[in-house]
């Protein structure tokens, strides 16, 4: 076991760094030119940035090195074409150099571009407003076309609009001779000839897996420090800032349910919150004119490098990736790692019950008769009219329906075994106290109604006084003594043996499981907000709180149950779903392995049930559980997005979305980079865990 896990553990490394290039070499080739991003704040329309700008914010990028430590290409290529900004221009003398090779002749013509362009902005007064929009156009469209015709055309059309300026004609001119020597002392062939260039660790993978940032260096006169500072601080009150928000708009929101006379109070907290707001952004704009006085002192952005755990800065707000992913991710994983536990909590035992359901000695089965049918019926409808208001005295009719459908449950068990329950009651007690459920027998269920009846006495005393938890728990448990009957009801056969019998019990549950399934999650959360967040359709169905998260940023045990009941109902419209297939996983292999003769063997040594299940089958039914389980840690990341919307949690969900429609490469990839390494490490995980569970397992 030590020599497979370190196995596993070294083939991670290799897996990492394969990770690394991927994503790496994605991130390059997205559309869009990352300095363009920055300066023009995400891509929105700017003014012209200057060529000094731009190189400066390319060297702040490390976008100014070359992209790996070596490069395959053509002799048509130059070895430093990476230094030529910015990369609109390097994009149309790659496609010249592939056209026509002759790499001095294509910078002969760039040349001539650049020169015409400035002399362009220098006589751009002599044009009116309409000539100056027709000629940016143009002129944007110079540095995209290389085709041969289409160039032309584009400049005659330039000629004939600036024929009136005599330095922009003879700069056309200019143009037009650098394009005839390249297209007549065009060499195309050397396009065909490989070129291997070595660029050294100076390179933009080396320094964004490695960094560049000093590992020893003075830390209080850092520059980068101080910069660093300054994105956490600002990184936090983003998220006060966010909480006080969401704090008014839901005050705002209770403020429109109350009348005039009560809105005093609320008014109050409106007015501190303001101030508090205010006292915020004061703040904010403080670090915010220290953060940009920093930056132009800061000649190159130093990384520290992926593996210091530097994703790189936002291209939106000029953050740290690492910084905001885990702004969004805290809740994510919250929700996410809950919802796990609860699934799996859930759907593993239920799935080793539903097994042992189908696996059971030959059965004669007898189901609730008509008059329980009835009972049982009324007895819950008595209970939810009275719940809901909408009769009154339903309440009085419940006890005397419990005692009927005592009785009718007692008469069948007398018919069916001929005994009175009190060792039944007895065998309940002591698997009770010694912590073994699955020795309870089905039979006890009737002594349970008879202890739940005392209860409904003390409740209906106390009726408007108890809470409403309380009132629905006595709600559903009638639901489970309702069903209790069906519970089995089996008497052994004549015949010896085992054989797989159908079990209305096993229908039942997947039936319900498989509805759980098939209803949308974003469906099922919108209206679980509706009718349970609010007091629209009736205050008795206020349960929960409305959207959001609590909004306080110091630790404390309610602060956490406070979280918990927030996160209550977007934590099952998550979960939910999982129940179907993660149940019918571990059903499906438990089946498998009962019907395995050492199973057989177990049973006829006369082993309890408890210990055939969990003590032998249970370990060698958890392969396909494993497989699934290896997905938990990228999904522990993932975000469900409706639902995070519909809640108004600002989980990793929202965070990506808006990343990708403002073009923020470095955190989508960031994100990417994250769930991939997390999917390798579910992968180890697993791996281990098939070993931990079956010792044959070989590496």
């Amino acid at each position: 076991m030590f020599l497979y896990t370190i196995k596993r553990l070294l083939l991670f490394i290799p897996s990492f760094f394969l990770v690394s290039l991927l994503v790496f070499g994605l991130s390059r080739l997205v559309e869009g030119d990352p300095v363009d991003m920055v300066l023009n704040k995400g891509g929105e329309e700017s003014p012209f940035a200057s060529a000094q700008a731009y190189r400066q914010k390319a060297r702040e990028l490390g976008l100014d090195r070359p992209a790996f430590y070596f490069r395959l290409s053509s002799q048509a290529y130059p070895k430093d074409l990476y230094q030529l900004q910015p990369q609109q221009h390097r994009t149309l003398l790659s496609r010249l150099m592939d056209q026509y090779g002759a790499a001095e002749h294509c910078m002969a013509y760039y040349q001539q571009l650049k020169n015409w362009e400035r002399l362009y902005y220098e006589q751009k007064a002599a044009f009116s407003y309409e000539e100056k929009g027709q000629l940016d156009q143009l002129k944007e469209e110079l540095w995209q076309r290389y085709e041969e015709r289409p160039l032309d055309i584009l400049l005659d059309s330039l000629a004939a609009k600036t024929a009136k300026v005599a330095p922009l004609a003879l700069g056309l001119d200019s143009i037009r001779y650098a394009l005839h020597q390249l297209r007549r002392e065009a060499r195309p062939y050397e396009t065909l000839i490989p070129q291997l260039y070595f660029y050294g660790l100076n390179n933009q993978y080396h320094v964004w897996m490695f960094g560049d940032y000093p590992y020893f260096s003075a830390p209080d006169s850092s520059i980068h420090h101080r910069l660093d500072s300054c994105y956490a601080q600002l990184g936090r009150l983003n998220l006060v800032q966010d909480s006080l928000a969401r704090l008014g708009r839901r005050l705002a929101f209770q403020l429109e349910q109350l009348d005039s006379l009560d809105q005093a109070p609320l008014l109050a907290q409106i007015g501190q919150l303001e101030q508090q707001q205010e006292g915020f952004n004061e703040r904010y704009r403080q670090l915010a004119a220290e953060r940009d006085r920093l930056l132009p002192l800061r000649e190159v952005y130093a990384s520290r490098g992926l593996i210091r755990g530097d994703l790189g800065i936002s291209y939106q707000d000029q953050q740290p990736v690492l910084q905001k992913i885990w702004a969004a991710l805290r809740w994510t994983l919250l929700m996410n790692l809950l919802a796990i536990l609860i699934s799996y909590g859930v759907s593993v035992p239920l799935g080793v019950e539903m097994a042992s359901w189908r696996y059971r000695p030959r059965a004669y089965y007898s189901f609730l008769s008509p008059l329980q049918l009835i009972f049982g019926a009324l007895l819950a409808l008595c209970f939810f009219l009275q719940l809901m208001e909408l009769v009154s005295g339903a309440l009085w009719a419940v006890i005397p329906l419990q005692l009927i459908f005592i009785g009718l449950n007692y008469r069948a068990f007398l018919k069916q075994w001929g005994r009175s329950f009190g060792p039944e009651i007895r065998r309940f007690a002591k698997a009770l106290l010694r912590g073994r459920m699955l020795d309870i027998s089905e039979y006890s269920l009737l002594f349970l109604q008879i202890v739940y009846l005392w209860f409904w006495v003390l409740l209906f005393l106390s009726w408007g006084l108890q809470p409403l938890w309380l009132k629905l728990g006595f709600l559903v448990l009638p639901l489970f003594f309702f069903l209790g009957p069906w519970r089995g009801q089996w008497r052994l056969s004549k015949q010896k043996g085992l054989e797989l019998v159908g079990d209305q019990r096993d229908k039942l549950s997947s039936n319900f499981l498989f509805l759980l399934y098939s209803l949308p999650s974003f469906w099922l959360a919108s209206l679980l907000v509706v009718f349970l967040t609010t007091a629209t359709y009736g205050a008795h169905y206020d349960w929960f709180p409305t959207q959001g998260l609590p909004d306080s940023q110091a630790f404390s045990w309610g602060l956490v149950g406070d979280y918990l009941y927030h996160l209550f109902l977007p934590i099952f419209a998550i979960t939910y779903g999982s129940f179907a297939y993660l149940s019918r996983q571990m059903r499906s292999a438990m089946l498998q392995v009962l019907a395995q003769d050492y199973i057989r063997t177990a049973r006829a040594k006369g082993l309890r049930r408890q210990e055939v299940y969990w003590g032998h089958a249970f370990r060698n039914a958890l392969f396909p559980l494993i497989t699934l389980f290896s997905a938990v840690f990228p999904r522990a990341l993932a975000g469900a997005i409706a639902i995070e919307l519909i809640f108004d949690i600002n989980g990793m969900g929202l965070l990506v979305i808006e990343a990708i429609r403002a073009y923020d490469w470095p955190l989508v990839f960031g994100v990417t980079l994250m769930a991939a390494l997390l999917t390798i490490l579910g992968n180890l995980v697993a791996d281990l865990l098939y070993a931990w569970v079956d010792p044959r397992v070989k590496y």
